[in-house]
């Protein structure tokens, strides 16, 4: 009877033994969901923090590179101007020229028919 009274006894503080450390587990396991929770929480809000940050470079690098773009076709733009207005200037010379040595050729040819006469 004593045994089985200790036996009883035995498994009565094995049961409260278990069930509370059943209730311990149950309360880590809570915390570590928690912090996983929390964890994923933050790590989503860093996502999103450098995912707009990344963004906002981004939109800086595009301004930066169109006002870059921009300078550059307005600087062909005036070059383009410039070459057309030189080359106006060349044909304009050149044509003068022509003239000039077509000029210089008849006068050539008259001496030379003149002399020859």
């Amino acid at each position: 009877m004593f045994s089985e009274t200790l036996r009883k006894q035995s498994g009565e503080e094995n049961e409260k033994l278990r069930a509370e450390l059943s209730r311990k587990l149950e309360g880590e396991v809570t915390k570590f969901q928690k912090a996983m929770d929390k964890l994923h929480s933050d790590t989503d809000i860093e996502i999103l923090s450098v995912s707009y940050r990344t963004e906002s470079v981004c939109e800086k690098l595009d301004d930066r590179l169109t006002g870059h773009i921009e300078k550059t076709y307005r600087r062909m733009d005036r070059i383009t101007e410039e070459v057309k207005t030189k080359t106006k200037v060349l044909e304009v010379s050149l044509s003068k020229h022509v003239n000039d040595t077509d000029g210089f050729v008849q006068s050539l040819r008259q001496e030379l028919i003149e002399v020859k006469q």
